[in-house]
């Protein structure tokens, strides 16, 4: 069976994982690049690739163990799009709760935040169980965080559970 046909899979462990990132489509080689740099800083992370919540959910409790340990709960998923589903899974989710930009990906990405450094950022505040991305402010509502960029007046998000 490949990996892709069972839904998410470990793409790589960096070290002892002390985080999991996760992410499907684009976005993965975005976290592959945090992944890096975070294990360069001595920061132990497992890169999840996650193209299909469905596949994974019919996985045996076994198979969704091995990638997803209850015992690791410092959770990031990154998600180009709306961030609604990715709670069962992350802790917390950076990612864009709007549409209507159109612009090549890298410069979408950029000006809403999906960069190698607002996740290295993230992942970092949730290493250490903080919330702080740059430049983004933080809301809590309902004991969710929400993150929303200063700049421009483009909205992308952040949630934490917490």
């Amino acid at each position: 069976m490949s990996y892709l046909s069972r839904g998410a899979y470990v793409l790589k462990d960096f070290g002892k994982p002390e985080i999991i990132l996760m992410a499907s489509g684009s976005e993965v080689s975005l976290i592959l690049e945090a992944a890096q740099k975070l294990a360069e800083e001595g920061i132990g992370v497992r890169v999840v690739s996650f193209p299909s919540w469905e596949l994974f959910e019919k996985q045996d409790e076994a198979y969704r163990e091995s990638v997803l340990p209850k015992s690791l709960q410092r959770r990031l998923a990154v998600e180009a799009g709306a961030t609604l589903g990715w709670e069962r899974y992350a802790a917390s989710v950076l990612g864009i709760d709007r549409y209507g930009a159109s612009a090549p990906y890298k410069v979408i990405f950029e000006k809403l935040g999906l960069t190698v450094e607002n996740i290295v950022a993230e992942d970092k505040g949730v290493v250490l169980n903080e919330i702080h991305i740059y430049p983004f402010t933080c809301r809590k509502f309902q004991g969710v965080f929400s993150f929303l960029p200063r700049c421009d007046g483009i909205s992308a998000g952040l949630w934490h559970r917490g």
